[in-house]
């Protein structure tokens, strides 16, 4: 049985950040078997399945980026 802890957010939690959770939560065990069938050594699977989310986030911010470009040009 898997116990989760709950923790109050903290004060600069944003809704990204639930975003961002909720998809950690939806994808975490899809993207874990798939990284497991990908020869992955078991040790480094949940190491990279953190740099598939921080990438998501980073890729989040770059978009908004954008998107102010392309709707408030310079």
């Amino acid at each position: 049985m898997l116990t989760l802890l709950f923790h109050p957010p903290p004060a600069n939690f944003s809704a990204s950040h639930a975003l961002l959770g909720r998809l950690y939560l939806e994808h975490r065990a899809f993207l874990r078997r798939l990284l497991l069938v990908q020869a992955i050594p078991l040790s480094d699977v949940d190491d990279v399945l953190q740099d598939v989310f921080i990438t998501v986030w980073h890729g989040r911010l770059r978009l908004a980026r954008k998107r102010l470009k392309i709707l408030a040009p310079a």
